[in-house]
């Protein structure tokens, strides 16, 4: 650890490393501010036994002032201030009590099982606790003069991070979830979320967000949309890009260099794994000889079942392994060039929504004959006729203030779901008021003007222990529609706490109904998600 305990203002150690107990990344406590609001006691059981989970905001006061620019103001007490925000959040958190607690003392009990509204700052981890209480201190006297006394200031240990990872058509056809080859082939579909690279970034890939098509147009062509960082590397110019045509084009690929290697390691382990069950189920096989009641025929039967089932499966995928080691050059994996993408930067227009995006053309002939349009392959996520879910709408600016649904609490609720390249489908809560991103450079200095973001927060299961992220490496570029299926955005990146991120705690979505309206104002005036 760096942090400087000997700082008057310092967290103990035993505390700031288990306050955010239940959170993806556990992140650690720096600093934290509740005047007049002690929602949760720094001694006591709780602090080990009582993991915290995140809620949105959406009807509060702060929630209109905060996304019509207050969050300015915030910036620039924290920069005066020396706090190096990476990025702020306006969340709530629940604590839920550990079952292995014995006791609560009294303080304990009396907690609150939901926290005021908090403004929840993400900080390098050697940012001293006393900026961090100057900062608070500033930020509660500039809500006071708005006459909100009923807020609380947090400040953990915290990056931001981009989510990129590390002949017939191109891409398959979607695939059923009886599918016995679903594991290697979903990934490769046409359904919306499979990965994607640029020949220049063999070790890096994200995840292709959707298709748009154009009106009018008289060509077989799509568009496909990613995030510019899944495309370009750092060494790149950040400047608009057009393609020059004295230039080579730049190349969008299905699965980078790394993730076609990883993808043919995962098909071998399918195979490996098919001759690993038939023996078990030969071995069954030989327990039952010689019996002839009626739970040893049943036990063959099952055993004889299963072993055609093995062998039907290592059949199929020695047939699909060969037609994807032929893709094992990057050229035979092109889905088409990078027709324009605009430098990375808060947008023109004054909302300050970050500009990461690339419009690629996509043929039609690379997807094939049973192409769907825009859907979801959800799996067993969220149950839906043949677990695709087609995309319809765009969720706008209102909707995400003010959702139309409750959860069982009678709160405002939007939930919402994405199939990444990185982490799969994952469904979130997403918040009401709009988060601020900033990122540095190696040498800690700023990389670029703070930008706002639509934030997604993990969702607690019922009856589970874990709280799983909603978003991780290699899901940049991910679409998130709500479960009706309306397009909500694009994945950017999210934050967290540690150098083996298991996941973020929150993630960072720009808004498609903002980005439809920054494609279509750059060469594409005609674009639309309705495929």
């Amino acid at each position: 650890m760096s942090r400087n305990t000997t700082d008057p203002h310092a967290i103990p150690e035993y505390v700031a490393s288990s306050y955010y107990a239940g959170l993806p990344s556990r992140p650690a406590l720096i600093y934290r501010a509740h005047p007049g609001n002690p929602w949760f006691p720094l001694s006591g059981h709780n602090v080990f036994h009582r993991r915290k989970l995140l809620c949105p905001v959406f009807e509060h006061p702060l929630a209109n002032l905060w996304n019509s620019g207050l969050w300015k103001d915030v910036q620039k007490a924290m920069d005066l201030n020396g706090v190096h925000f990476t990025t702020m959040d306006v969340v709530r958190f629940r604590a839920e009590l550990d079952d292995e607690a014995e006791e609560q003392d009294e303080e304990e009990a009396n907690t609150p099982a939901l926290s005021p509204v908090t403004i929840w700052v993400g900080v390098p981890e050697a940012t001293a606790p006393t900026a961090c209480h100057n900062a608070a201190l500033a930020v509660l006297s500039l809500l006071a003069h708005h006459d909100i006394t009923d807020v609380n200031l947090e400040f953990r240990a915290s990056e931001y991070r981009a989510a990129s990872r590390g002949a017939a058509a191109l891409v398959l056809p979607p695939v059923s979830a009886e599918n016995p080859l679903r594991n290697v082939q979903a990934p490769l579909t046409s359904n919306l979320g499979f990965p994607v690279s640029a020949v220049s970034k063999p070790d890096s890939q994200g995840t292709m967000a959707l298709f748009l098509a154009e009106e009018g147009s008289s060509d077989d062509r799509l568009l496909g949309l990613t995030c510019r960082h899944v495309l370009f590397d750092n060494t790149e110019s950040n400047s608009d890009y057009r393609p020059h045509p004295d230039a080579p084009d730049k190349n969008v690929t299905l699965l980078s260099q790394k993730g076609y290697d990883d993808h043919q390691k995962l098909i071998d382990r399918e195979i490996a794994g098919t001759s690993i069950m038939e023996d078990y189920w030969e071995r069954t096989m030989q327990r039952f000889q010689g019996q002839d009641d009626a739970p040893a025929q049943e036990g063959q039967r099952l055993a004889r079942e299963n072993i055609e089932k093995c062998q039907e499966k290592r059949e199929k995928l020695r047939v699909f392994d060969p037609q994807f080691k032929r893709l094992v050059d990057p050229n035979s994996r092109v889905l088409g060039p990078v027709l324009f993408s605009p430098a990375i930067k808060p947008g023109p227009d004054g909302q300050q929504f970050l500009e990461d995006w690339a419009v690629f053309e996509v043929p039609r002939s690379k997807l094939g004959n049973r192409f769907q349009g825009n859907k979801l392959d959800l799996g067993t996520a969220i149950s839906v006729v043949d677990h695709h879910l087609p995309l319809r709408g765009i969720i706008g600016d209102e909707d995400m203030r003010i959702p139309g649904m409750k959860d069982r609490n009678g709160d405002p609720c939007l939930l919402v779901v994405k199939t990444g390249a990185g982490t799969g489908t994952s469904i979130g809560k997403a918040n009401g008021v709009r988060s601020v991103v900033r990122t540095y450079n190696p040498e800690g200095e700023r990389a670029e003007e703070a930008s706002v973001a639509w934030c997604v927060l993990p969702l607690a299961y019922d009856g589970t222990r874990s709280v799983e992220p909603f978003a991780g490496d290699g899901d940049s570029g991910s679409v998130v529609v709500d479960i009706r299926g309306r397009l909500g955005g694009m994945l950017t990146g999210g934050g967290g706490w540690g150098s083996s991120l298991v996941g973020f705690d929150t993630t960072y979505v720009t808004p498609f109904w903002w980005l439809l309206e920054r494609i279509r104002a750059n060469g594409f005036p005609d674009a639309h998600a309705d495929v």
